[in-house]
């Protein structure tokens, strides 16, 4: 894991070169929603807000990407982790970076990333109840596509780029949901039977829909410029 030093995270590096300025603006916001549920779960099991400063400020050593996999906790661990975590820093057996670093590890190692699921649908929690009568508030995307690539097993589906999202934008609700790496692809959408939700994003609030307004304007306008450049549109040199 590669750090950040201080001039290099005021212009931020992702790994991926080809990365839009639409889909940064498009993450920045997934980040800013994952990074507000982190607070207050922090501080419901217990840190303090400076322990919670320090949380987000050891978080922006590390690389974009890897950001991602620290806070890759799905909803129905998300406080049980953290609660861990707590334990493990009051009794000075972990610092607040330790911390950070030992979530980091633990994604890594687990292949976990952030994919992004699209609904026109609400997906609601549940309750359900694990070993020992356990009951947990469970979040879940559960597949419902007959998929024969895996002998018609019900597959759920995830984006991990905004390009994809976007293309696919009839849809009301992004579910923000912890995937793996090595979870089977078509290189621009992946799959799984079932997929734990971290956040979810509600496309009818007014900054999303003001931001995907003004890119499709945005990519409206380079479109009618291309074609006027070269008499016809990408989408008719495509089908010729």
């Amino acid at each position: 894991m590669e750090k950040l030093n201080e001039e290099e995270f005021k212009e931020e590096k992702y790994s991926n070169e080809k990365i839009t300025e639409p889909e940064k603006v498009f993450e920045a916001l997934v980040f800013q929603k994952i990074t507000e549920d982190y607070k207050n779960d922090l501080l419901e099991v217990g840190f303090d807000d400076e322990q919670v400063f320090e949380f987000l400020m050891a978080i922006t050593e590390y690389k974009h990407e890897d950001r991602g996999k620290i806070m890759s906790a799905p909803y129905e661990l998300r406080k049980k982790t953290l609660k861990y975590y707590f334990g493990e820093v009051m009794f000075k057996k972990m610092t607040i970076k330790e911390m950070v670093k030992d979530m980091y590890e633990t994604a890594d190692e687990n292949n976990f990333c952030l994919g992004y699921h699209t609904s026109p649908f609400e997906i609601k929690k549940e309750i359900k109840t694990k070993v020992k009568n356990e009951k947990v508030e469970a979040w879940d995307v559960k597949g419902s596509e007959n998929d024969h690539r895996d002998d018609d097993v019900r597959m759920a589906y995830y984006s991990r780029d905004f390009e994809n999202v976007y293309n696919h934008r009839q849809f009301e609700h992004i579910y923000i949901i912890r995937g793996r790496e090595t979870d089977k692809n078509d290189t621009k959408w992946y799959r799984a039977q079932t997929l734990s939700i971290i956040s979810s994003i509600d496309m009818n609030s007014g900054e999303l829909q003001q931001w995907f307004l003004e890119y499709q304007n945005k990519k409206e306008q380079e479109e009618k410029e291309e074609e006027n450049l070269f008499g016809e549109s990408s989408v008719d040199r495509e089908a010729s």
